[in-house]
């Protein structure tokens, strides 16, 4: 009988470990597989660092250091690590952005599950008693290491496979030799790319990367799986996570034109300064300056001392859009724009001449993101007649500003994906612009943003206040993280609902929303910032 508990308490414990695993490896992913960062996401707040079983166990110490009995021990641990193994299935199940089985994870939690194998063979060869009970404590806490460890072990085979896979895509691209567009900024690029895609496509076969697809892997998967013969123009995406990123991504996929969207204060935290920001940004017109092609810069959201600073050989080849209309360099001036009930209406000057552009986006940041696209679809030899017909056709973009209008219940605006402060005052003035046509009232639902660094306080602060302004209803998403955002609402005059989840908050709309309403949801954090699992 003895025995026989002593191997089902094997089992319950490997069972229970390979869903810890899992359960560690979904924070793991989404910290990109960084063991810095994911260690910060483990100990923040301490959520993730085992209390429950633990104690539970350090109960069963106490009990069992009076009472040695061999079974009612062994029935003991098997009935708490499968009662807590149980857990782990409703956690998946609540999880905002569920484990992805890539082929790397499934190396990652093999290679992590051979490792506490190992490790648990010398905590059940401990002597029965105190020792053991203490032994599986420790093991315990040691989970998350292993899961590090398994990535490590790894590391020889993932540097082989990407240089594989980098050398495929180079020479796929060498063969195919489409015209590539490089798209870079703190804000707007993913919009820019999808407004560009849609144009050019009506003239020419163009491939983009999809979603917030912007690493050097990311794109070579797309390359790889993507890219035909069909194929004569590629929009990369790239996206900068320090000073040399861009550079990188040039190397391996040298940019014939670019645009930079903005340089401001989006991740921040990241880069400690705007200037490194704006270094880090300036590599994509390094690259494009060195093969003769056409830039785009929105002047508007890029200060005029970095273009001095880091373009200084910035010529006629290159192109600046702006909205100012006294900007010497500008070729494209914007008279007037605004945000309807249909969208984005806008009045442009190109040099001597004047357009009409209409577009079904929302708000009055894509103003700029649109000329963007005009100003380089224009600069590579596409008509403007086409470029206007093809404007007016733009599909809304996915979780950014994407209006959604239901025959029975309110409007919804869907600004979920990503928020950065000059995003979300837009996002307030659409909901504004919305709720006015419709004759009904402005819901808010935010969590607020992340990776502003030194500048998280006040901007939530003033956007706190601006919030309080417009909107009648403001729902918080665990307001503890935005103490200035809910202190300005408050101030204002404002009362705001709170909620731990998105979920809670979704509830309460369902049962207080009116046909009539607009709801926007700004931001919507992954399970590292909203996390409901308390272990």
């Amino acid at each position: 009988m003895q025995d026989i508990l002593s191997y089902g308490v094997f089992a319950s414990v490997i069972i229970f470990t390979i869903l810890r695993l899992s359960l560690y490896c979904q924070f793991f992913q989404q910290e990109e597989y960084t063991a810095r960062r994911f260690f910060d996401v483990i100990l923040n707040g301490f959520h993730l660092v085992d209390k429950k079983l633990t104690l539970v166990l350090l109960i069963g110490l106490g009990v069992f250091a009076f009472w040695d009995n061999d079974i009612a021990r062994g029935i003991f641990m098997m009935v708490a690590f499968l009662g807590f193994a149980a857990l782990h299935l409703k956690y998946f199940k609540q999880a905002k952005k569920p484990l992805v089985y890539t082929s790397r994870v499934k190396r990652i939690l093999t290679a992590a599950n051979i490792i506490a194998l190992i490790a648990y063979c010398y905590v059940w060869m401990l002597p029965e008693g105190v020792f053991e009970l203490l032994g599986h404590m420790a093991f315990i806490q040691m989970i998350p290491l292993f899961l590090v460890a398994g990535n490590w072990a790894l590391i020889p085979y993932e540097k082989y496979n990407q240089k594989k896979f980098y050398n495929e895509a180079v020479a796929t691209l060498k063969k195919l030799n489409p015209m590539v567009i490089g798209i870079t900024g703190s804000y707007g690029k993913t919009s820019v790319k999808h407004i560009l895609n849609h144009v050019l496509n009506q003239a020419v076969p163009t491939l983009a990367t999809p979603g917030s697809v912007n690493t050097v892997m990311g794109i070579a998967r797309i390359i790889r799986e993507r890219l035909t013969p069909h194929h004569k123009v590629f929009i990369a995406e790239m996206g900068a996570y320090g000073v040399g990123s861009i550079k990188r991504l040039c190397d391996f996929c040298p940019p014939d034109h670019g645009i930079l969207t903005a340089v401001g204060v989006a991740h921040y935290e990241r880069f400690k300064s705007v200037d490194q920001v704006a270094k880090a940004k300036f590599e994509l017109f390094e690259a494009v300056a060195a093969r003769g092609g056409n830039f785009v810069i929105n002047t508007d959201q890029v200060d005029g001392d970095y273009i001095k600073r880091y373009a200084p050989s910035y010529e006629q080849g290159l192109i600046l859009t702006s909205s100012n209309p006294d900007y010497d360099g500008a070729w494209f001036k914007v008279l007037s724009s605004e945000t309807t009930a249909e969208g984005a209406f806008i009045r442009l000057q190109i040099g001597t001449d004047v357009y009409d552009i209409t577009a079904p986006l929302y708000g009055q940041h894509q103003t700029m993101n649109i000329v963007a696209a005009i100003a380089l679809a224009l600069s590579i030899g596409m008509p403007i007649e086409t470029i206007v017909a093809a404007l007016k056709t733009t599909p809304q973009i996915t979780h950014r500003l994407e209006v959604k209008h239901f025959v029975d219940g309110p409007s919804v605006i869907d600004d979920a994906y990503n928020s950065n402060p000059s995003g979300f005052e837009d996002a307030l003035n659409v909901l504004s612009v919305l709720a006015k046509a419709k004759g009904g009232r402005a819901i808010l639902v935010t969590p607020g943003m992340v990776e502003l660094g030194a500048l998280h306080d006040k901007e939530h602060a003033r956007l706190g206040k601006k919030a309080a302004e417009i909107c009648d209803e403001i729902v918080l998403i665990g307001a503890g993280r935005i103490p200035t955002f809910a202190q300005a609402v408050k101030d204002s005059g404002k009362m705001y609902h709170y909620f731990d989840s998105f979920a809670q908050a979704k509830a309460w709309l369902n049962q207080e929303s009116k046909i009539k309403d607009v709801i926007l949801y700004e931001n919507d954090l992954p399970d590292l910032y909203e996390n409901s699992v308390r272990l």
